[in-house]
């Protein structure tokens, strides 16, 4: 495997536990919250809430997550965010392909696995979750073809490229090289339990993403590249925008 390493501008420190958990948990917190606020806008234009979802990664993801890897980088002499990365290293696209596919192939054997596990923690622990507050592509009807259209393109947008891109850059390329170095080999596992729990607004889903994300994770430690998460990444954020257009196309 070939690579050609890019060297990261700032120096490699580790976090503390606390501010580890708190960088990986506070924005979700805020990604949520702008979820939850822009549901009733969404239901107020006829959208489905997968829409809301979408431009809550345009407009709350994206802005904390580069806020924070820009104050890191300026703290440390940079200005552009992408400088408080660390795993940098380009892996050559066949090779980037090849990692994704295979990361995708097991984040999809996680969720069809452990989906009457998902079910069972809803009922359970969370049948108290308002229904609209629940993410809804709008392929079970009542939205016309123009406003499933709008959709599809904030899906696009935000949650296909733009939440993805950020992410990885945040989580992997920032967060994980940067975790307490005394987790040592279980790093990126506990990375991986923290990234699921960040997703506040599909709290039962939280294992299933553990057990998606720590493969995701080994790899990006092991090949120093964030390019290889990016476009797993981006592929599977990619399922429900295919679902929706699917589901236009057929009508």
């Amino acid at each position: 495997m070939t690579v050609v390493q890019s060297r990261p501008a700032t120096k490699t420190a580790s976090f503390s536990t606390g501010w580890t958990v708190a960088l990986h948990l506070l924005p979700g917190v805020v990604a949520a919250v702008v979820y939850f606020a822009l549901v009733p806008l969404a239901k107020a234009l006829s959208l489905p809430t997968a829409a809301a979802l979408g431009a809550s990664g345009l407009i709350a993801v994206a802005p904390v997550q580069l806020a924070v890897l820009t104050a890191y980088a300026h703290r440390h002499g940079e200005r552009a965010p992408w400088a408080a990365i660390v795993y940098r290293r380009r892996l050559r696209w066949p090779v980037t392909l090849a990692w994704a596919g295979l990361l995708f192939v097991l984040a999809a054997a996680a969720f069809l696995i452990t989906a009457p596990l998902a079910s069972g923690l809803k009922a359970a622990w969370f049948g108290w979750w308002p229904a609209d507050w629940l993410v809804d592509l709008g392929t079970s009807g009542g939205f016309s073809n123009p406003q499933l259209l709008v959709t599809a393109v904030i899906l696009l947008v935000g949650t296909v490229i733009v939440a993805p891109l950020v992410e990885e850059m945040y989580f992997r390329g920032f967060l994980l090289p940067r975790m307490p170095d005394r987790l040592g080999q279980l790093a990126p596992a506990v990375h991986a339990a923290l990234f699921g729990l960040y997703h506040l607004w599909t709290p039962w889903l939280a294992p299933t993403r553990f057990l998606a994300i720590v493969p995701l994770a080994y790899v990006v430690a092991r090949t120093r590249s964030i390019r290889v998460a990016v476009v797993a990444h981006m592929i599977a954020n990619a399922v429900d925008l295919v679902v929706l257009l699917a589901y236009l196309s057929s009508r």
